[in-house]
């Protein structure tokens, strides 16, 4: 049942959903950027929600930095890694490629105001997102996470 106030077109059920929304959510990439756009995602597994034309994000801020460090490809031009997470632990398995301990990453802050939930840490906008912040990531600084 929906609770609406037809004068203004908004119903509770609407408010409800939009009040379970963190305010900001995490985007991690190895580039600076001004605005994120969608983009095809070849995603870590293959489930439909990693393979959508989005901007991803995440409300755990450490599940998001994990994108932001650069994994070079390995000299056959492969680089293949997975996450293993739960909110205390964070293991990133690099199978093919190397972590690239030279260049820095960049975690950033988005409104969350056009993101939809489609998995536990993971949400999707397709429309462009301006950042509100942007944090810079040392790889240095996440070592003890990598596994090779």
């Amino acid at each position: 049942i929906r609770n609406c106030d037809w004068s203004s077109d908004v119903c509770s059920s609407d408010l409800i959903e939009e009040s379970s929304k963190p305010p900001v959510l995490f985007h991690g990439s190895p580039y600076k950027l001004d605005i994120i756009v969608p983009n095809q995602a070849t995603g870590l597994e293959n489930r439909a929600n990693d393979r959508l034309n989005s901007v991803y994000a995440s409300d755990e801020r450490n599940y998001a930095i994990m994108f932001a460090l650069n994994i070079l490809a390995d000299k056959k031009g492969v680089k293949s890694w997975s996450i293993s997470w739960t909110p205390d632990l964070l293991e990133v398995v690099i199978e093919e490629g190397k972590l690239d301990l030279t260049t820095e990453g960049y975690l950033y802050r988005l409104p969350s105001d056009t993101f939809r939930k489609v998995e536990h840490f993971q949400w999707v906008s397709d429309v462009p997102v301006k950042p509100l912040e942007c944090e810079i990531i040392k790889p240095t600084d996440h070592l003890h996470w990598i596994h090779v």
